[in-house]
């Protein structure tokens, strides 16, 4: 029996015991303190509302489920909302103050946080969102002073603790698993910290010992009594159930790409189709993103270079919910590509294999991945387009670059352009129309897109030109879209 076998055999006997459900409210913020939003939607949706506290304890629950799906404006209207509500607006302040480093306000974030303090005296909300904002403000005395303050306070408060992870992780998550560790090894009832401890180990691809933590930390909680965190725990372990280990150490990082196609990969077109799985969140605040397609390997990420050029933190998200984080390798100014490479590769070393770069045509039809407006239309998985392509050159005759007739929009630049034979042929890279279009020199263009041409992306790679499609049996949309799922990837930045 594996450990992983272990853990779930175990998982279903310590939760067989009936227990006394929880108020749906007090279900919803232990669901949100696990990260499981749409549960904890779920769960408000119940919940009845029969006090000006119980109406402020709803609104910052909203609150907090729309700043973790990465919507901090309309968490800001809920948390103002909140702060309206009660007498102590303390924390719900302090959470404006989150929103607003959110939306990269840091100033605004800053004045929310000293006014959280002064509200809340010493609370640690306040405190901590005075130190999550401080550096981003140019206040680093701020942070410094509430991070010495925490430090050396209550040393065996559980709550201190997770406080102090929660600063130092949104810096550096290696530092707030060394304080957890420390804090759980001294402390073996704190059941919420080693929780946090899981966490932290998951998002660090540690899943192994992370569902060992946090089943642990279930048990505990329940033993507790507090059984809304402990099935909220117990929910996220049976969601991740299907997640697979992180691959082997990669490959160095000395080579650019490879031309031959990887043994370990799916390539479009074989295999069985694959199924969305428990959707990791970012480990950071994404303040823009784009698109992208993960490379045979699996740990590298090749998309447009305006996507990549801003930020100093990149990650990346699949179609089937694994998320890495990124650092920009390479770039291409004239051709407007980037790569990245992943901290450590995806599951299964899934990735595009590079022998499948082939040529466009124009007329040859296409199907177009990635992921825009995901404000609005959502980010669980890319949107596909189709169309053709309607030139082999781009603007100006730019023969970096093609044109087609499949629509792209804001945050689709980098996604995948594939030919009817499941080829990859280029990436998006832009979308014109009428408005500042002074090189085009017409008044009657409704909208253009165009895609990083082939040969642009062979040059870049070092791969040899790109070849005839290889031909066979056309793809299907419907199933094509399933199995390309592991090396489509949402990237965000910061």
């Amino acid at each position: 029996m594996t450990r992983r076998t272990w853990i779930f055999v175990v998982l279903g006997l310590v939760f067989t015991a009936p227990c006394h459900a929880a108020n749906p409210l007090a279900q919803a913020e232990a669901m949100i303190e696990v990260d499981r939003f749409d549960a904890a939607l779920a769960a408000l949706k119940t919940a009845e509302i029969a006090s000006d506290e119980s109406a402020r304890r709803l609104d910052m629950a909203l609150g907090r489920i729309y700043l973790g799906v990465g919507k901090p404006d309309r968490a800001l209207d809920f948390f103002e909302k909140a702060s309206m509500e009660g007498a102590d607006d303390g924390p719900a302040l302090a959470a404006m103050a989150e929103a607003e480093l959110a939306l990269g306000h840091p100033k605004k974030a800053l004045e929310q946080a000293q006014k959280a303090v002064k509200s809340d005296g010493g609370g640690l909300e306040a405190q901590v969102a005075l130190a999550l904002t401080g550096t981003p403000a140019g206040r680093h005395d701020l942070s410094d002073g509430v991070t010495a303050r925490l430090g050396s306070s209550m040393p065996d408060s559980e709550e201190v603790a997770l406080a102090r992870a929660r600063i130092a992780a949104a810096a550096n998550r290696s530092q707030a698993l060394a304080l957890l560790r420390d804090f759980v090894g001294g402390h073996p009832f704190a059941a919420r910290a080693e929780d946090q401890f899981g966490k932290l180990l998951w998002q660090s691809g540690s899943h192994d010992l992370a569902l060992e933590h946090r089943l642990h930390a279930a048990s505990q909680l329940a033993a507790q009594g507090d059984t809304a965190r402990a099935e909220a725990i117990r929910g996220w372990i049976t969601a991740a159930e299907v997640m697979p280990q992180p691959a082997a150490p990669p490959p160095p990082a000395t080579a650019v790409a490879s031309a031959q196609p990887s043994a370990s990969v799916l390539p479009p077109g074989e295999g069985q189709p694959q199924k969305p799985e428990f959707r990791e969140l970012f480990p950071f605040r994404p303040k823009f993103g784009g698109s992208g397609i993960v490379l045979e390997g699996g740990r590298r990420v090749l998309t447009n270079r305006h996507v990549a050029q801003d930020g100093t933190k990149f990650a990346a998200r699949t179609g089937l919910g694994h998320v890495r984080r990124l650092r920009v390798i390479g770039v291409d100014t004239a051709a407007d590509l980037a790569l990245l490479e992943a901290d450590t590769p995806f599951p299964g070393e899934v990735g595009f294999p590079l022998a499948r770069l082939a040529t466009a045509k124009a007329g040859r039809r296409i199907t177009v991945l990635g992921f825009p407006f995901t404000d609005a239309l959502g980010e669980d998985a890319p949107s596909l387009t189709e169309g053709v392509i309607s030139k082999e050159t781009g603007l100006g005759d730019d023969q970096a670059e093609f044109q087609m007739t499949a629509r792209i929009e804001p945050g689709s630049s980098g996604g995948p352009i594939f030919d009817h034979y499941g080829d990859l042929i280029g990436l998006s890279v832009a979308s014109l129309n009428t408005a500042g279009l002074e090189k085009a020199r017409h008044t009657v263009l409704q909208s253009v897109s165009f895609g990083v041409a082939p040969t642009a992306i062979a040059r870049f790679l070092k791969l040899p030109p790109p070849a005839p499609p290889a031909g066979g049996a056309e793809i299907n949309p419907e199933a094509f879209y399933q199995e390309i799922l592991p090396c489509v990837v949402m990237i965000v930045g910061e």
